[in-house]
This record gives structure tokens, sequence and C-alpha cells, in this order.
């Protein structure tokens, strides 16, 4: 589907999670910065997906909250022209994908996935 299509479906999506009663008190929306990716990378020609990539996962690697939202916006703007529906993409996401951040930093590399098999294969990880 197009990307107002999914941004629409991601917006039901968030709306019957708390609506519903399955949202658990004081639980917040995220979403998954690998789905994110795959989504953004998918308007892409393939020639442009490894450096845009890469462009992306340096806010992940940003020391504090401020610094993640800064590099994000300046990611966004860096793909505005040449780039425009990955610029959109990150603009509408920000919030989502970042959510991550309202965490303590020492607990980031735990929930800044939603994806269950990533996490369940970290957590082996960890324990092994």
């Amino acid at each position: 589907g197009t990307w107002a299509q999914w941004g629409q479906a991601g917006d039901q999506r968030r709306a019957w999670w708390s609506e519903s009663g399955h949202q658990p008190a004081g639980a917040s929306w995220q979403r998954s910065r690998v789905h994110f990716m795959w989504d953004a990378l998918g308007v892409l020609p393939k020639r442009a997906q490894q450096m845009v990539a890469a462009t992306i996962r340096t806010v992940f690697a940003q020391p504090d909250p401020a610094a993640a939202r800064g590099q994000w916006r300046r990611v966004a703007d860096t793909f505005r022209a040449r780039y425009s529906r990955v610029a959109e993409m990150l603009d509408a996401a920000e919030a989502d994908v970042l959510a991550y951040l309202a965490f303590p930093s020492g607990h980031w590399r735990r929930v800044w996935s939603n994806n269950p098999q990533e996490m369940a294969s970290s957590q082996l990880t960890i324990a092994a």
C-alpha cells in the first residue's frame, strides 16, 4: 500500500490498542525501528538504500533524547530535497519510533524494538 494507507492503518491500530482496553495503564505506543526502516527503504531506489539506512541509524547512536530528536530532524531535513517521501515518513513517525527515549538510557537497547522475535533473540543472547 501507499504511505498514506500505512499511516492511516497505523493510526487505526494505535486507536484500537488504546480504546479497546488492551493498552495497559501507563504504556505507550512504539513503532519498531526495524519496521520503520523497511518501510522507508521500500520507497527508495536500491542504489540509495544503504546510504539512507546508515544515515537514519545515526539517530540511534545519539547519547541522549535531545541529541536523538535533533539528529532525527536533521536527517529528515537532509533527505527533504532528494528523497521527499522518506522525509515525510520521518516527520510522521518521529514520536512513534523515538518512543523508547522516554525510558532511562540504560533500558534503550531492550525497549527500542517491539518486534517479539527480535526481543526474544536478544534475551536469549543476554541469558547465554
